[in-house]
């Protein structure tokens, strides 16, 4: 009897996808902070909370891209 196992997981296309997806809240916290070191523009009371907020986005996103990296689907045929 011939048992084989395959493997299947994302398209290397998507995986890129998601590492965008995971930069994107940090590419926002850097333009903010590149924004607020002008002379012109100065941090208000709520850019903490901002800062903070998507430093959280960032995280969670990294979490779920933790877990779509590295899912895979096994087909056998026993």
């Amino acid at each position: 009897m011939n048992t084989s196992d395959d493997q299947f997981g994302i398209v290397p296309y998507f995986k890129f996808l998601l590492l965008i997806r995971a930069a994107a809240p940090l590419a926002f916290m850097g333009i903010s902070i590149w924004a607020i070191s002008s002379p012109y523009l100065e941090l208000t009371e709520i850019g903490p909370l901002v800062l903070l907020g998507l430093l959280i986005w960032a995280v969670f996103e990294g979490i779920k891209l933790l877990k779509w990296f590295y899912f895979t689907i096994g087909i056998s045929d026993h």
